[in-house]
């Protein structure tokens, strides 16, 4: 269930408080968080189901990295995934340096996702 955010909804001066789950709120970009003061409950609880629905997880990243190397193909980069298999994770330097770096791409992805929301969100508006 959406609550307040506080430290949020203190600083706005619209009449619609910020329905969101702070797990939520930190995730997603302050541009985004700003434009969902301007929505009504309605709205911003189709952003927060927009968003839910096509986030993704750091913890199923790493998964699909250990398990399968298909973390780039989460990310819904085919082209680079198939660059990886193709150099078996640049033999062994990429897959390493991947390691470190799924965290910042799950976060770019989740970031263009709740863009995206936003824009349908009040396109649909």
């Amino acid at each position: 269930m959406p609550v307040l955010t506080e430290e949020y909804t203190e600083s706005t001066t619209t009449t619609t408080p910020v329905m969101i789950d702070p797990a939520i709120a930190a995730k997603i970009p302050a541009v985004v968080r700003d434009s969902l003061a301007e929505l009504t409950a309605e709205q911003q609880e189709r952003f927060i189901a927009q968003y839910d629905s096509r986030a993704k997880s750091v913890g199923v990243a790493y998964t699909l990295f250990l398990l399968l190397g298909a973390h780039y193909a989460y990310f819904g980069r085919w082209g680079l995934q198939a660059i990886w298999w193709l150099t078996l994770g640049g033999l062994g330097v990429w897959a390493l340096i991947d390691l470190f770096r799924i965290p910042r791409l799950s976060a770019r992805y989740n970031d263009e996702v709740a863009t995206l929301a936003m824009r349908t969100v009040k396109v649909l508006s």
